[in-house]
C-alpha cells in the first residue's frame, strides 16, 4: 500500500503502519484498499514504559479493540491462534548470543504485529528486567509467535519457568520437526 492511500498514518522507517490512536484506526479503515494483509501493521504504544498503570490499562484496552475491529472488518486476517491481550503478564521464550542461562523472561505484552511475509501475527513482549544479551546489547523484550508465550496462570499450558533449559531445547527441537 502506498503512503498516499492513507496519509497521516504512523509509518516506521521500514514502511510499517503503526496504529496508536483512534485517528490511525479511522484512517486505516478509511483506506480504499480493503486487503491490507500485504502490509506490516503494528498495534502498539511507543511510550508504553513511560506510562502509569491506569494509562497502560486504557491503552491496552484501546489497542486490543482496535486490532479486533480491523480484523472484524476483514482488513487483516484474524489470528489463527488466540493472541494474549495487550497488557497481559506472560513468560516469553527468546534467544541470545550466547544464550542466556534462562531461555525465557517474565514481562507484559505491549503490542501485536501482522507480519505479511509469514502471514501470521506476532506478539511484542517487554521484559520486567533485561535477560541475556544479543550482539552485545541487553535483551529487554521479544517479538515472537503466540506458541512461545505462556500466559501467567493459564492452567491449559505448562509455564516456561517450570522447565529446565534442556527441556525447553527439546521442546523447540520437536517443534522444528513439524
Amino acid at each position: 500500500m502506498s503512503r498516499a492511500h492513507v496519509p497521516g498514518l504512523h509509518f516506521d522507517d521500514d514502511g510499517a503502519v503503526r496504529i496508536q490512536t483512534q485517528d490511525d484506526v479511522d484512517r486505516l479503515l478509511g483506506c480504499p484498499v480493503r486487503d491490507l494483509s500485504s502490509e506490516l501493521v503494528i498495534f502498539t504504544d511507543e511510550r508504553w514504559l513511560d506510562r502509569g498503570d491506569e494509562e497502560r490499562t486504557a491503552i491496552a484496552s484501546f489497542l486490543n479493540s482496535a486490532r479486533e475491529r480491523v480484523c472484524g472488518e476483514e482488513r487483516l486476517p484474524s489470528p489463527r491462534t488466540e493472541l494474549p491481550a495487550i497488557g497481559t503478564r506472560v513468560e516469553a521464550l527468546h534467544g541470545g548470543k550466547p544464550n542466556p542461562e534462562r531461555r525465557w523472561a517474565l514481562g507484559s505484552t505491549t503490542g501485536v504485529e501482522w507480519i505479511p511475509v509469514t502471514r501470521d501475527w506476532r506478539v511484542q513482549v517487554t521484559f520486567d528486567h533485561p535477560n541475556g544479551f544479543w550482539c552485545g546489547q541487553a535483551i529487554r523484550g521479544a517479538t515472537t509467535t503466540p506458541r512461545f508465550i505462556y500466559v501467567v496462570g493459564d492452567p491449559t499450558r505448562r509455564a516456561w519457568s517450570s522447565m529446565g533449559s534442556d527441556e525447553i531445547d527439546g521442546w523447540l527441537e520437536n517443534r522444528r520437526q513439524y
